[in-house]
């Protein structure tokens, strides 16, 4: 099962291991997973609920909105750090 939740990408993929902490994953579709591209927009979640919860609070952490915008062009939040920029 794969998702798309506000241009992330939340998909099921349990390991082989007996805890379940990990079974869904998540990457912001723009995720440069390179080891010296420092990007964070990934993790593993153990719901699909728990997943969206964790990539509202990155973006809440990161760019103090919800909106998850590309562009600060497109940010939705009139506070939004994105448009300072």
């Amino acid at each position: 099962m794969t998702e798309t939740y506000r241009n992330w990408h939340i998909h099921f993929d349990p390991p082989p291991i007996p805890t379940r902490v990990s079974d869904w994953h998540f990457a912001h579709a723009d995720f440069d997973g390179a080891p010296d591209a420092n990007d964070n927009r990934c993790g593993h979640a153990e719901s699909l609920e728990a997943a969206k919860a964790e990539i509202d609070a990155w973006i809440e952490e990161n760019f103090d909105c919800r909106c998850s915008a590309a562009i600060p062009q497109d940010c939705m939040a009139l506070t939004c750090k994105w448009r300072a920029t």
